[in-house]
């Protein structure tokens, strides 16, 4: 999933799909217009987009009834979102969290949290 990057709409229906699990284009309709218009066809131009992309998989249930799933998960997507992020605005991940740490309040327990990401990662680095 290299530099996938998805619009606002796009994004919506990976939301959707993520909490759902499988779900055919009406039923995302359905669920989606409670906050959008959005016709059946539009759903089915977003979803098509993102099978494109690889974010969504296909499961044909009957000749004419599909449901997506999810290919990629939300945390992935995350993460390889947040890395792209990084590598556009910063130059190392270091201003990032230092960006981050002057703009908001941190607790002890993020400070250790974050601690004990940098020693699993780097037992992860020695093995």
């Amino acid at each position: 999933m290299n530099n996938t990057s998805l619009t606002n709409a796009e994004r919506k229906i990976m939301e959707i799909i993520w909490k759902h699990k499988e779900l055919s284009n009406i039923e995302i309709t359905n669920i989606a217009d409670e906050d959008t218009s959005w016709s059946r066809h539009t759903v089915k131009t977003y979803t098509n987009s993102l099978t494109e992309k690889g974010m969504l998989g296909v499961n044909q249930i009957s000749q004419r009834k599909i449901k997506y799933y999810a290919i990629v998960s939300k945390e992935k997507y995350l993460a390889s979102a947040t890395g792209n992020h990084l590598r556009k605005n910063y130059k190392k991940l270091s201003y990032m969290v230092a960006g981050l740490i002057n703009n908001e309040q941190v607790s002890d327990e993020e400070i250790r949290e974050l601690q004990q990401l940098i020693r699993d990662y780097k037992e992860n680095m020695d093995a």
